[in-house]
Formats: structure tokens, sequence, C-alpha cells
């Protein structure tokens, strides 16, 4: 679905501001991740509120977007979806995931494959002990692959908060919180499930320590099938912490569980992890180390579970509070992290915020503003990422579709939106601009790139550059 960029209006717009702002601020503009278009609103139906917002991309950029609202005046919550194309258009009408609609269906999960199939983890009431968690598989088109099924044995009180990895293949693993048996407060528990949607194993217990409370469970997982898993646990290390464990692509468990910070005074709370395509992750959660409310901290491993250093903080401005952290990766390793921000930044209580690094976890510019509407709270996002960088972050908005909350979401160009066109780590107004402004002129081929290039370059060719600036949208 991928436009070419030299017959886009919108790219010529859009990038010949780029391009100026980096020739006029020296190149500071730029370093923030580029907007494609405007925020947009995900649900249709807009009565009562819309909460907790899942998103995942293909690998052409199409995306879709879950979250639980009501289902009608009256009724309980459902678990509803809306699909996108990559340029931000919405596929079809929104659609509801859940066949059982007694009671409520909440806090969806979902995991995406390359070629646009899905699924989607769910809490429901449906097996009559408090909530169960449920799945429910999607083609291509959106059309559904069966009924939702169960996925916790365990049906004793509440089973909550789910999560779902896919590889390749189609196989998808999903954990969530449940009761341990015989009691002693919650543990992560997991299942794998074949691309048929058959149960491949009984589900299986993550955390080893067992003493307290283990919940909010995260996973990434890698195209072979390998996972990683990371959660909260209470009172493990003095009060909350963060905790990890890795897996292969069998369920198998690599290691025994880690501790994810080296910082462990005050809590530490609800870890996201996302996976790059050589196994090597990184971790974010939020943390009372930034010493005023929460902050953001993430901390990078190898494949192996080795860190690579040690936490690092992700938002600059430590005001307020810091937390709902969300993280995506690109096949290389460059992550963004999103969180929300409750320090007023935005003039209110609440906003989305974000702030893309390098693999080596180097920060790429400053944190940016996701939201462009400032009037009441802007909460819990969540982002979808291609493998080359371009991504989408979906939140919940106060009051913006005129009820409580709906969720909205904006799109961001790939490669960090640096323009760095030419690759060699600096943006400068007279060869990174040059290129640009060049190709959105239409120039190709040796007349793109002659003098333009910089020392250094990664990219030096012109096919290197016209690829290149293509990826942008």
């Amino acid at each position: 679905m991928r436009k070419s960029l030299a017959r886009s209006a919108t790219f010529t717009t859009r990038y010949l501001w780029c391009a100026l702002a980096v020739f006029i601020l020296g190149g500071l503009a730029s370093a923030q991740p580029a907007k494609l278009g405007a925020e947009f609103q995900v649900n249709t139906y807009s009565y009562s509120g819309q909460r907790y917002p899942t998103v995942a991309r293909d690998g052409d950029g199409d995306f879709v977007v879950l979250w639980n609202g009501p289902e009608s005046i009256g009724a309980g919550n459902g678990v509803f979806g809306q699909r996108f194309s990559s340029a931000g258009a919405a596929v079809g009408v929104q659609f509801l995931v859940n066949t059982y609609t007694t009671g409520s269906q909440g806090r969806p999960a979902v995991a995406m494959g390359a070629a646009g199939d899905f699924v989607v983890a769910f809490m429901s009431v449906q097996d009559q002990d408090n909530y169960g968690v449920f799945a429910r598989r999607f083609d291509a088109n959106g059309g559904a692959l069966g009924g939702e099924f169960q996925l916790n044995q365990y049906t004793v009180s509440a089973q909550r908060i789910p999560r779902v990895g896919r590889r390749s293949s189609g196989d998808f693993t999903a954990v969530w919180q449940s009761p341990r048996e015989g009691g002693g407060g919650y543990g992560i528990f997991a299942r794998r499930v074949s691309s048929a949607g058959a149960v491949q194993a009984s589900e299986f217990q993550v955390n080893t320590y067992t003493t307290g409370t283990q919940k909010y469970p995260s996973i990434g997982m890698t195209g072979a099938g390998a996972f990683v898993v990371a959660w909260q646990s209470d009172g493990q290390e003095g009060d909350l912490g963060i905790f990890a464990r890795r897996f292969d692509s069998s369920g198998n468990a690599l290691a025994t569980e880690f501790q994810v910070p080296s910082y462990i005074t005050g809590d530490q709370a609800e870890p996201t992890v996302a996976v790059d395509a050589d196994g090597d992750f990184v971790i974010a959660w939020h943390s009372a180390e930034d010493g005023s409310g929460a902050g953001i901290f993430a901390r990078r491993f190898s494949s192996a579970g080795v860190a690579l250093g040690l936490e690092f903080q992700v938002n600059t401005t430590t005001a307020g509070t810091q937390r709902f952290a969300a993280i995506a990766a690109e096949s290389d390793g460059d992550f963004v992290v999103n969180w929300e921000d409750s320090g007023g930044l935005d003039g209110n209580i609440a906003g989305v915020f974000g702030k893309r690094f390098t693999s080596a976890g180097a920060a790429q510019g400053p944190e940016f503003q996701v939201n462009t509407y400032f009037t009441d709270d802007q909460r819990r996002p969540a982002i979808g990422m291609t493998g080359t960088g371009a991504f989408v972050v979906a939140w919940m908005s106060d009051t913006q579709d005129g009820y409580l909350f709906g969720i909205f979401g904006q799109r961001f160009a790939g490669g960090g939106a640096t323009i760095d066109v030419d690759g060699n780590g600096v943006v400068d107004a007279l060869t990174d601009t040059l290129l640009m402004l060049r190709y959105v002129f239409g120039f190709r081929g040796n007349t793109l790139i002659t003098g333009a290039v910089g020392g250094g370059c990664t990219r030096c060719s012109a096919p290197d550059i016209e690829a290149y600036i293509d990826t942008l949208d």
C-alpha cells in the first residue's frame, strides 16, 4: 500500500518544510520523529469510555488498534478493533472481537504477522469464575479464523492482564497473571498456541520466586519464537521490583529469572519489553529513581540475557510523574519508548510523550510530544512499529470525542526522521537538506547526489539514497 513519494503531494509538502527546518535550525527540528498527518480518532462508537488501547503493525505498515469499550448503552464492555492502511486510512469498520457478550471483556493485547494476520488476547468473564484469558485469530483482511478460545486452564478466581507474542510462523505465546494454585498471591503464567489455534502444551508458570505477588507481565518474541517475559514482583528485593526470564521457542526456560534494574530503592513497576531480530532486548518501566514522582527507565540486554550497561533514564523532564511505558523495536534494534506524563508539560494533567534511541541506547534527539490535542488528559500509550522503524502510537484521550475517553492515534515516519539522508551521522543543511530538496523537485541519479553527499556516508549512491527517502513515508 506504500505510495511512491515522488508522486505524493503529501510528501512534497511535508518534507519540503522538514528540509527548510533543517536549513533554518541547523538540524535541531529534524531530530524528532516526523509526524505523518494529524492525530486521528480510532473508535467510531463514542458513548461512554473507550480504554486500554493496544496496536500492532505488519510488514507494509498497515496496522490494527484494539481497545475495550461498551458494546451499547447500558451494556458491559467488549473488545473492539479497527484496521488501518499504512497511510492511516480506516480499512473497513470498527469490529467486535469477542462473540461472548455477557458481562465484560477487556484489556486486549495484539500481535501481528508480516502479512497482516493477527491474534488478540483479552480478559473475559465467560469461564464463570471471574475473569479468564481468551484469544481469537484473524486473517490479513480482518476475517475471524474461528471463535475465541480459552487459554488458562486454572480457572479459580481471576486471570488478568494478558499479553501476547507472535513468531513468524504464526505460532504465539500468551502470558497473564493468575492466582497460584493453593493460594499465595498472583503469579505469571503462559501458554503456547500453534498458528492454527491449537494449544501446544499445558499452561506453565514463568516466575520461580513465589512469595508475594507477581503482576503486570510483558512479552517480547523473535521471529524464530524465542521469547522473554518481564513482570513486576512485590517484596522480592524489598519493594516492587522488575524481573524477567528467557525461554526458547519450545517454551523451555533458558535460565532462571533475573532482576532487571540495578537500582532497587523504592518501587519499580509495570515493565514493557521489546525484542529485535537478533534476540537482543530492552525492558522499560517506571521507577521512583528520578526523585520526582516516578520516571521512565530502561535497560538493554543481549540475546543471551547479559546486561548491556546499567539502566538509563528515558525522560528528560522529571517534574511530576512519568509512568506506563510502552516500547517497540525495529529489526536492527533501534527502539522508541512512549509514556504518560502527569507533570503538566502540555498545560494539562497528562500528555503522551516519547523518545527514540539507537540500538546502543543513545538518544536520537530529545523527548517529543505525541498528542496535539491538549485539553484534558491523554493517557496509556501503546506503540506498534515496522521492522524499518515507522511507528504509530495510540492512546486514551479524555473528552476529545465528546464522551469521556476515546482512542486516538498518531503516525510517525521511520528512520528516526532525522533526515540524515546520506547516513553519515550528521544532519547537514548543505548535504541532507539539499538531497531532500532535489528529490522533492524530481532530481534522480547522479543529478540528485552530485556535490550533495557528506563525508563518511553510509548511503552514498543515488539508488541507496532514493530508497532511503522512500522509507520515510
